[in-house]
């Protein structure tokens, strides 16, 4: 039966796992001993039955056994080039009726045109088709997160082309499409990268199909049989456990190189970049698995990136926060805009801050400037009354919007980066800041221009009559 039956195969994993537990608590198994006589039977049923018995059960976990780690960014973003690259000139040379012609040429880089490489005149036409699809699917299972056993169980809705032309948005970057697998129907995260592409990798894959002259198969995502390793694929067959090292060999056989970065990683990278940019739950729900799972197998974040992050912060105090002097030797060699929160050294030409900026930078709206590196702000009593003031009106509004959490995520977000300037300005000029604190916080005292914002609010109805008095 537990051979046979998922179900029953779960259950004895859950009894296995309950009774190593207790005698590595009763001191009658070594960690690394009970560690990896659990870790060795989920994998084995897991591939048994196809199934990720992790998302069900926390293995237990000796002291070499840390987790997965994410990979660095510069490594995701080279696996992402690579494949994007590959896919783009593949498919536009197979559905052009080309990828049988001599002199057949494909980059290697999204990002760089000059990197090319010539596919040797053996190289057959449908090996390329093959290599095409599974490129594409690198890339949905990047960009995704999704688990491989997953990945290889989705299937083609009926309605897909209506999804395509009107996606789902989650935000201004993800778009959710709606697949098959296992007979129910599953949400995938994907971002512009793979929807916009996804059209062209059908078209790729029912060109492969006809050019197979064979039957069909109801995966999505598919990899080719060969009768001879040499020659041309002979048949469709689904995704299995080897399919990084597939592609790693069919992009090598190309002329191109991916980095060396493992399936659990890139799930690893996926699942922080969620958490960044939703809660726990939610990103966990996207990745398929538990929240404990997502805590304790995923959301590592690296040191080398906790530093640079760190050193980023710093050094955007230390560029953002100038002494009066300084803003003044500037204004010598460039006009500086003066604006509602301090002033700017380029006004009309915003520019993200970081790549994880939480609002994107407009000249237009004064909360965009404080995640933008033209962004300037006095030590001195006149931008720290404006820096106040504009919290003042900006903490009076976000309880406003608690009720949508993306807008309470971003009035937060700009909340804690005023807080952190102002911890800044104090700092270097406290007397001064606590003369200002005063004024405006238990006084009222705001700038004319955020006191007319406030006004305003009071006028349209939305906010409480307290509202301006001082705390």
């Amino acid at each position: 039966m537990i051979l046979s039956d998922p179900d029953v195969a779960l259950e004895a994993l859950k009894g296995y796992h309950t009774y190593l537990r207790s005698r590595l608590q009763g001191r009658q198994l070594a960690s690394s001993t009970a560690a990896d006589r659990d870790q060795i039977a989920i994998a084995c049923l897991s591939e048994i039955h196809s199934q990720v018995y992790n998302d069900h059960i926390e293995p237990l976990e000796s002291r070499r056994h840390a987790g997965t780690n994410a990979p660095d960014s510069a490594a995701v973003a080279q696996f992402g080039s690579v494949l994007q690259a590959i896919f783009d000139s593949a498919a536009t040379m197979v559905l052009q009726g080309k990828h049988a012609a001599p002199g057949r040429t494909l980059r290697t880089r999204a990002s760089d045109e000059t990197k090319l490489v010539e596919l040797a005149e053996g190289y057959g036409p449908l090996r390329l088709m093959e290599v095409t699809c599974m490129a594409y699917t690198g890339l949905v299972f990047m960009d995704s997160g999704a688990n491989l056993a997953v990945l290889a169980q989705f299937e083609e809705p009926e309605d897909l082309h209506e999804q395509l032309a009107d996606p789902d948005r989650i935000n201004l970057k993800e778009k959710a499409i709606k697949l098959r697998a296992g007979g129910k129907v599953v949400e995938v995260f994907l971002t512009a990268t793979t929807v916009t592409r996804l059209k062209t990798y059908m078209r790729v894959r029912q060109a492969l199909v006809t050019a197979l002259r064979c039957a069909d198969i109801a995966p999505l995502f598919i990899q080719c049989e060969y009768a001879n390793t040499l020659g041309e694929p002979t048949a469709l067959r689904t995704l299995d456990r080897s399919f990084l090292h597939c592609l790693r060999k069919k992009t090598k056989a190309i002329g191109a190189t991916l980095p060396a970065v493992t399936l659990q990683q890139l799930r690893a990278y996926a699942q922080q970049r969620f958490v960044r940019t939703a809660p726990l739950p939610v990103a966990a729900k996207r990745m398929g698995h538990s929240v404990e799972t997502a805590i304790r197998a995923y959301c590592k974040a690296q040191e080398i990136t906790h530093r640079s992050e760190m050193a980023d912060y710093l050094s955007s105090l230390q560029r953002t926060v100038l002494d009066a002097s300084e803003v003044r030797r500037d204004a010598e060699c460039k006009p500086i805009e003066i604006i509602p929160a301090g002033a700017c050294t380029d006004y009309g030409n915003p520019a993200p801050a970081t790549h994880a900026a939480a609002v994107e930078p407009d000249c237009r709206k004064v909360e965009g400037c404080f995640f933008c590196p033209n962004y300037r702000v006095h030590a001195d009593e006149e931008d720290i009354r404006k820096l106040m003031s504009c919290r003042r009106v900006l903490s009076a509004i976000a309880p406003l919007h608690e009720d949508s959490m993306r807008t309470h995520k971003v009035y937060s977000a700009i909340i804690d980066r005023i807080d952190a300037l102002l911890g800044e300005l104090r700092r270097r000029r406290p007397k001064t800041y606590e003369a200002v604190r005063v004024n405006v916080e238990e006084r009222g005292e705001l700038t004319g221009y955020w006191s007319r914002k406030l006004q305003q609010l009071h006028l349209l109805g939305m906010l409480p009559s307290d509202t301006t008095r001082p705390n």
